[in-house]
C-alpha cells in the first residue's frame, strides 16, 4: 500500500500514484517534481488529507487550478475554505508554464497587498512559489510563504480533508489504487468523478 508520505518523497511514485491526467495537463510543461516539492512543504506545515485537480471550473475559459485543497465532499468536489496551486494564470493556455503560485479563497487571504485577484472570489499570491529561469526550476516555498501569514491562517482551519461521506465513497477506489486509507489524491478523485 502506498502512503502519501511515499508519494511526496519520490518523483516517480508521486507522478504515477498522486497525479491525474488533469494534474499533469494543468502543469503546462512544469515538471511534476516541482509540484511534489511544493506540496510536500504544504503537507509538512498543514496536515491536509485531500487534493483534487478539477477538470473544469466555471466559467469556461477562466484560469484553472493545478490542484485544489479543501473539504472534499462525497461527490468529489472541494468546498471552501480552500486553496491550491496554479501556474502563471494570465498567459495563454498554449504557452508553457514558467511559474507556480498559491491561490486561496478570500477567507484565507490576510490583509495587505501580497495577493492579486485571480478568479471569482479567489486570490493569487503575487510572488511565485517556484519559477523557471534558464530552463531550471527554482523552488522557494518557505522564503515566499513565511512572510505572508498564510500558513498560520490556513493552519487554523479544522480540516482540509474528506467528509465522512467522501471517506466511504473513496474507500474502494483507494483499495483498487493500492493507496492507504486516509489521503485522497487527484488520481482517486478523477476515478470517482470521471470514470465510465
Amino acid at each position: 500500500m502506498t502512503r502519501i508520505q511515499d508519494m511526496l518523497r519520490d518523483d516517480k511514485v508521486f507522478e504515477s500514484n498522486f497525479c491525474s491526467d488533469t494534474t499533469i495537463a494543468r502543469l503546462r510543461g512544469a515538471p511534476s517534481s516541482v509540484l511534489r516539492v511544493v506540496l510536500r512543504y504544504f503537507f509538512e506545515q498543514i496536515k491536509f488529507s485531500a487534493v483534487s485537480s478539477p477538470m473544469q471550473w466555471s466559467p469556461q475559459g477562466s484560469p484553472q487550478p493545478v490542484v485544489a485543497i479543501g473539504k472534499l465532499d462525497a461527490n468529489g468536489r472541494m468546498r471552501s475554505p480552500r486553496f491550491g496551486l496554479c501556474t502563471d494564470a494570465n498567459r495563454h493556455e498554449d504557452q508553457p508554464a514558467d511559474a507556480l503560485y498559491v491561490w486561496a479563497t478570500e477567507d484565507l487571504v490576510g490583509p495587505g497587498s501580497d495577493w492579486v485577484p485571480w478568479r471569482n472570489n479567489k486570490r493569487r499570491l503575487k510572488i511565485p512559489l517556484a519559477v523557471c529561469r534558464n530552463s531550471s526550476w527554482d523552488v522557494r516555498v518557505s522564503e515566499v510563504l513565511d512572510s505572508t501569514g498564510f500558513l498560520n491562517r490556513a493552519g487554523e482551519v479544522q480540516s482540509f480533508g474528506p467528509t465522512i461521506g467522501a471517506e466511504g465513497n473513496f474507500g474502494p477506489i483507494l483499495r483498487d489504487l493500492g493507496h492507504t486509507p486516509g489521503f485522497i489524491t487527484p488520481k482517486a478523485v478523477d476515478l470517482l468523478r470521471h470514470s465510465d
